[in-house]
């Protein structure tokens, strides 16, 4: 088995638990409305019991705050990548660091 094959099921479990956990803090109203199901079947999705269409899965995703990333692309928490932005802007707007940069290597 190669190592990609071995690290999907570490995935699929790691992205099964973010959604349940999200949906374990939802209210069943909530979840009822996302998908426009009964009570009783968002009680179902809730436990992971209930089969969902795409449309269906994309709404409760949507309505439990999370979104679908591609796989190789890394999620880091918003204000930390704000920071790190604002700072290499900063950083990159100083033509000495710029400099520094470029030309550091070269001489």
């Amino acid at each position: 088995m190669t190592a990609s094959s071995q690290a999907v099921p570490a995935i699929t479990r790691k992205s099964s638990q973010a959604l349940l956990g999200a949906l374990a803090r939802m209210s069943l109203e909530s979840i009822s409305s996302a998908i426009a199901k009964d009570d009783s079947t968002a009680s179902r999705v809730r436990s992971g019991e209930a089969r969902l269409t795409v449309g269906e899965l994309c709404d409760l995703v949507d309505a439990a705050g999370l979104k679908l990333v591609a796989s190789d692309r890394v999620c880091v928490d918003r204000r930390k990548y704000e920071a790190l932005a604002t700072l290499a802007a900063a950083a990159m707007s100083d033509e000495d660091t710029v400099n520094k940069l470029v030309w550091e290597g070269e001489q």
